[in-house]
């Protein structure tokens, strides 16, 4: 089943997380990131925001 945090992992890569597992690398807040990340959040989101 995926997820949000599984596509940001496939959309930015992915770092050791503090606790061991892995996590997003996000630390790149830059607008192409940001456009990046904006069409996998308008999917994930998209059932609320038609609400």
């Amino acid at each position: 089943m995926a997820n949000i945090t599984a596509d940001l992992k496939k959309t930015f890569g992915k770092r050791a997380g503090p606790f061991g597992h892995d996590a997003p690398k996000l630390d790149d807040d830059t607008w192409e990131a940001v456009d990046k990340a904006a069409p996998l959040l308008d999917k994930r989101f998209a059932a609320w925001l038609a609400k």
